[in-house]
């Protein structure tokens, strides 16, 4: 079962498995968002529903009981899912920019203790196995006061290089103006080159293809 999990997951099998066995759970299942730790899950709707409540209830009095290094795992868990929840129900252009200092002042720990506690940790999602640390990054604001995150624009290049022509395939300083144009985004050129190199998309002069 392990085996099978781990081929699905794209983690190596020689992988310490202790080192990336999901600590905390996030799962998207109909209208309800669970997260939960080591199996226990404190849900969260807005059907409001008795069951439900007592569900969430039960589950939060257990992790009450549970030691501070599990409870402060629950509790960076839950704020990362607050502020990402666009990102687990649409996708990777509606991932947040987040930083430890959000989640910090969010859930009244240090800074440092968040760093210790996504380190190396992964979380089972409806978007498959990924590090916490996934969940952070720094970001950009549209014209319209919209917070889009480096990641989000990663994925917007990787589409306006995929649309391009490939027999005149778009300069970094093009890549730019389509994001500012399109997206509203403004970014240096030298940050799409940055960005082109990360995402392993070849130069202009390589994506060029002959008549």
């Amino acid at each position: 079962l392990i085996s099978k999990f781990l081929e699905g997951s794209g983690i190596s099998q020689s992988t310490d498995i202790e080192d990336w066995v999901e600590d905390t759970l996030v799962k998207r299942r109909e209208d309800v968002i669970a997260v939960g730790l080591a199996g226990l899950a404190s849900l969260t709707s807005s059907d409001g529903n008795e069951n439900l409540k007592e569900k969430m209830k039960d589950a939060e009095n257990l992790i009450k009981a549970l030691d501070g290094r599990y409870s402060s795992l629950y509790r960076v868990g839950k704020s990362i899912l607050k502020f990402q929840k666009e990102f687990l129900e649409k996708g990777e252009r509606y991932l947040k920019p987040l930083t430890l200092k959000i989640v910090a002042e969010d859930t009244q720990l240090h800074e440092s203790t968040i760093s210790r506690i996504v380190n190396h940790k992964y979380v089972q999602t409806p978007r498959g196995v990924l590090p916490l640390k996934f969940f952070f990054s720094t970001g950009y604001e549209s014209k319209e006061g919209k917070a889009v995150s480096s990641k989000a624009v990663k994925d917007y290049i990787k589409e306006i290089v995929k649309n391009e022509n490939p027999e005149k395939p778009l300069s970094d300083s093009s890549i730019a103006k389509i994001l500012k144009e399109k997206y509203g985004i403004t970014i240096a050129r030298r940050t799409i080159t940055k960005y082109l190199e990360e995402l392993d998309i070849p130069s202009i002069r390589k994506r060029k293809k002959k008549k």
